[in-house]
């Protein structure tokens, strides 16, 4: 009975981290089509100009060429490194929470916290709106912290391994 119970944890585990982790890419090859979209009136707001200010002081400094292109590369890497650093603070801040409200409610919260972004971000027509999408999902993205602890508490010591490859195979 733990072992039927066991391995149905872990398919709704690697359910939940491989649409986690797919709806988390998918944005990744749409930035520079994004950042064109913010880029013109109405959708361009002061948030976006003061973006753009900085990283053309950025851009300046380090004496790459102002082409407009590298906006698109600037922002897409300042977007991608705001949402991974709330990751990381986020996450081991989930795992506190997972510690004294439970694995399951704190996972659920995840999921629905980047569902949330994901849906803020469909309807952004501002700059601002998807970066508050983007903040929202960065700090929502705990799920591969709070489904580690959940294999370490779910699978006896000997197969744990097991467990951790099987939903390490849903990060990479």
């Amino acid at each position: 009975m733990a072992e039927v119970t066991e391995r149905r944890t872990l398919v709704v585990l690697f359910s939940v981290l491989v649409l986690d982790l797919l709806a988390f890419t998918c944005i990744l090859p749409l930035f520079p089509a994004l950042i064109d979209f913010y880029a013109v009136e109405p959708h361009r707001d002061s948030l976006y100009s003061n973006c753009e200010n900085a990283l053309k002081s950025f851009r300046a400094f380090i004496g790459a060429p102002d082409v407009s292109r590298l906006n698109s590369v600037f922002f897409g890497g300042l977007l991608g490194s705001l949402f991974s650093a709330l990751q990381f603070v986020s996450s081991p801040l989930m795992g506190a929470l997972s510690d004294i409200f439970g694995r399951k409610s704190v996972l659920i919260v995840s999921v629905v916290g980047s569902l949330m972004a994901y849906v803020l971000w469909s309807s952004a027509a501002t700059f601002t709106i998807f970066v508050v999408s983007r903040i929202v999902g960065g700090l929502s993205k705990a799920s591969v912290s709070v489904a580690i602890a959940v294999i370490a508490d779910v699978c006896p010591t000997e197969r744990r391994g097991k467990g951790m490859v099987s939903s390490s195979v849903t990060k990479s």
